[in-house]
């Protein structure tokens, strides 16, 4: 039996070493592990079959990578996905923060491509939308994609609003420890449109992220939201299992 609230929604677990993941997985983490490229999609792959109880792959692209890989390993990453059929498809998306405009639309044609065969397999998109939200939500609805999970929320309260009433969801980052503007999403986001995520091993201003930090992630929704951490945790869980069908 898994501990209610141990569910990460967005982890590059391909950059853990062997003995962290052991811990993970020993201490009852389930980790929707995301991937980067497709050396880390193969990667995800080997540990989601190692751990299968615990471990759920997303194999894609990241928009950051969106010129290193090339059209020869996007058409391969895609190949990958239809022969593995994973439960989800990530990290893609769009970045208006960190690349260049003028690979905006390049980003826009590479996350229509997941965006298909994410509907073509009935799998969940793990989004990355930096300073791209309502684009990339324009973008996702118009797909008639039916489940997305938006990663480290930071837009418009009104997109918010509108990735709710689309029913996808949002994920809180445990750099709510330190993030001001991620703790007033964590008061909008509605409980039901909310699951929590560690990114890690992503460094964030000094911390270095990762899913032991889930439980106090979960200890400061409840204290920004006024609710008990356990009410919290088995939203969390309820959430997290119904949106990945498991």
């Amino acid at each position: 039996m898994v501990a209610r609230g141990l569910y990460d929604a967005h982890c590059h677990l391909h950059e853990f070493g062997d003995d962290e993941v052991e811990v993970f997985v020993r201490r009852g983490y389930v980790i929707l592990a995301v991937s980067d490229d497709m050396k880390s999609s193969l990667r995800t792959l080997e540990l989601a079959k190692r751990y299968s109880s615990n471990i759920i792959p997303c194999l894609g692209i990241h928009p950051w990578n969106i010129e290193k890989e090339g059209p020869e390993n996007l058409r391969k990453t895609v190949d990958l996905i239809y022969e593995a059929k994973p439960k989800c498809i990530g990290e893609v998306g769009l970045d208006r923060r960190f690349l260049p405009e003028s690979l905006f639309e390049r980003q826009v044609e590479m996350l229509r491509i997941f965006l298909e065969v994410s509907r073509s397999i009935e799998a969940v998109v793990n989004i990355h939308a930096v300073d791209a939200w309502r684009e990339a939500l324009r973008i996702i609805s118009m797909a008639g994609v039916e489940r997305a999970i938006f990663h480290w929320y930071n837009g418009p309260e009104d997109v918010l609003r509108e990735i709710e009433d689309l029913g996808y969801m949002v994920s809180i980052n445990a750099a709510i420890k330190i993030q001001e503007k991620h703790r007033r999403i964590a008061e909008k986001v509605s409980i039901d449109n909310m699951l929590i995520e560690s990114d890690g091993p992503y460094n964030y201003r000094g911390l270095r992220l990762s899913p032991q930090m889930l439980k106090e992630t979960i200890s400061i929704i409840a204290s920004i939201k006024g609710a008990e951490e356990e009410d919290i945790a088995a939203a969390v869980e309820r959430n997290f299992r119904r949106y990945l069908g498991i």
